[in-house]
């Protein structure tokens, strides 16, 4: 897609909240690497401070491995608890 002139971003949003949720910020850095690199830089989830992955049994947080699943939650002026 950057070779014909598109800038794709990953973002995520959730329904609990107004617009995208976390967005992958492209680093400069990146801008020299070979494209699969580039790529596979952009596909992931950037996580805000604000945002947590937990366990919904436990709410503790689980480890950003890409396989557990659990819980998002989100603190924010957008949100709403409840």
């Amino acid at each position: 897609m950057s070779q014909i002139g598109f800038h794709v971003a990953h973002a995520y949003g959730l329904s609990e909240t107004f617009g995208a949720s976390t967005i992958c910020a492209w680093k400069p850095e990146w801008d020299n690497l070979p494209p699969k690199t580039q790529a596979k830089l952009n596909a992931r989830q950037c996580v805000p401070e604000h945002l947590e992955v937990v366990d919904t049994q436990t709410m503790k947080s689980v480890p950003p491995n890409g396989t557990i699943v659990g819980e998002i939650v989100f603190r924010g002026n957008v949100v709403m608890k409840g």
